[in-house]
């Protein structure tokens, strides 16, 4: 089942199977709010909650659409230019709109195993306004391998740890899911575990 367009990824029919497309996209969203230590926030309304932003940064009021594939790279920009001037109506910023993220602000993988195969999910900013992921497959996993914690670099843990909460809304669907999620060359996987993953992190940076 070819549904990426690339190679008949056994991830996407996967994903297919569990309605949940866009659990990537909010991976991504996800890695680079954690990493940016409380400047960039995501999933941001404008316009009375009529449209919602992917990546906001803060300081700016600059925003940045997530796309799959340079193929979308040309609809993300429409997208973005059409939230600018756009009104904040989230809580997580004020103000309006006020252009094209930075071009090359982020640039980042992690890695993301999924029914024996381990995939390689590349993000990076070509253009202003817009972020770009890929996901190729790495390699098979191999028979002996478990998961049993889950773990977050340690800088994040001493220079942002509230900042771990976003992250783990979405490792959590990740694990309802079944999947695993390897971040940067850092460890941090993610399995079942009781009181799931949202539990653990609250522990952890309580």
């Amino acid at each position: 089942m070819d549904i990426d367009g690339q190679d008949p990824s056994a991830i996407w029919y996967y994903l297919f199977l569990n309605s949940d497309f866009g659990l990537i996209h909010r991976l991504v969203q996800a890695h680079i709010v954690v990493h940016s230590r409380g400047k960039i926030v995501s999933e941001v309304t404008i316009n009375g909650g009529t449209s919602r932003v992917d990546l906001l940064d803060k300081s700016t009021n600059t925003i940045w659409e997530v796309k799959h594939g340079m193929r979308n790279h040309a609809l993300a920009q429409w997208q973005v230019s059409t939230y600018i001037g756009g009104e904040i109506t989230s809580t997580k910023a004020t103000g309006k709109v006020s252009g094209y993220g930075a071009a090359g602000a982020f640039q980042d993988f992690f890695f993301l195993n999924c029914l024996g195969t381990t995939y390689f999910v590349y993000y990076y900013t070509p253009t202003p306004g817009v972020v770009i992921y890929e996901i190729k497959p790495f390699r098979k996993k191999m028979p002996d391998e478990k998961v049993e914690k889950v773990y977050l670099p340690k800088r994040i843990k001493r220079d942002a740890p509230s900042s771990a909460y976003a992250f783990s809304d979405a490792l959590e669907t990740a694990a309802v899911l079944g999947l695993e999620i390897t971040a940067g060359i850092l460890i941090g996987k993610v399995c079942s575990m009781p009181g799931g993953c949202r539990d653990y992190f609250h522990k952890q940076f309580a």
